[in-house]
Order: C-alpha cells, then sequence, then structure tokens
C-alpha cells in the first residue's frame, strides 16, 4: 500500500453524478482523498466536515474527493441528498481503489500534495474542521 512520502496510486472511479475521476487529473492542486463506507456512523458522522471545508477552499487550491467503498448505490445517493454533499462522491463497488490504498479503517483520509505525494494519513474521523485545515496547511509548505 501507498505510504506516507510515496506517489499516490493512481485510479479513477465513476462519481455519483456518472462524472469520471482520476486521480491523476488533480496534479498540480492540494487533494483530500477520503475512503469511507455507507452506513458507518463515524464516516457519516465527519461528511458535514469534509463539506464545510470543500465549501471554504477554491477548487484552483483543493480538492475533496470522497470514495465509497462497496456501498449500495442507492443508500449513497440517498444519504448523500439528505446531507446536502456537494463534493465529488466516488463509487468504488468493486473495492479496486481501496485495495490500492489499503485502508486498516473507515473512515481512512489520505492528504496528497500538489505533486501527488501522500503527506499524512488519519484512519480516524475527524472531530473539527480545524483539524482538516490544519492537515491540508502542511501540505505545499515547505518547498
Amino acid at each position: 500500500g501507498p505510504f506516507i512520502g510515496k506517489r499516490a496510486p493512481e485510479f479513477t472511479l465513476t462519481s455519483l453524478d456518472g462524472t469520471k475521476y482520476s486521480l491523476g487529473q488533480f496534479m498540480g492542486r492540494k487533494v483530500l482523498l477520503n475512503f469511507w463506507l455507507e452506513g458507518c456512523p463515524a464516516c457519516e458522522a465527519e461528511m458535514p466536515l469534509l463539506q464545510t471545508t470543500f465549501n471554504k477552499y477554491s477548487r484552483d487550491d483543493v480538492i475533496i474527493l470522497t470514495v465509497n467503498v462497496r456501498g449500495n448505490v442507492d443508500k449513497v445517493k440517498l444519504f448523500v441528498g439528505k446531507e446536502s454533499l456537494t463534493f465529488p462522491v466516488l463509487l468504488d463497488t468493486e473495492g479496486i481503489a481501496d485495495a490500492m490504498y489499503k485502508s486498516s479503517a473507515f473512515p481512512t483520509t489520505f492528504f496528497i500534495d500538489s505533486a501527488g505525494i501522500i503527506r499524512d494519513i488519519k484512519d480516524q474521523r475527524f472531530q473539527t474542521t480545524s483539524e482538516i485545515d490544519d492537515a491540508l496547511g502542511k501540505l505545499d509548505c515547505c518547498k
């Protein structure tokens, strides 16, 4: 699996709205890559924090991608609608991206710098948006 300081594995997944996303298309931007399970209380509890963060940053600077792993697509759609989430929710119905990233728990979030290098991994839920801001602030800080 990927480790801090290594290049983030490339993948292409389709979002709930049918758009195809590849990790590589966001080269040059900071990426928060979050793996989650539908029905996981910790995963679902942090989604409003991710939405607040998504609303705060320019898409030219920070990209938030959430990857739902092996979820029921209808239940994922219901949850996303109920929570009014507007960031891309990618569907990893076969668990292919999850297998590349080898998430040990859910949720797991990878912070990837603008050069495509994993700089931090958080394998538990966020409690505050400032936790997310702090991790994003460390990306590309020291070039």
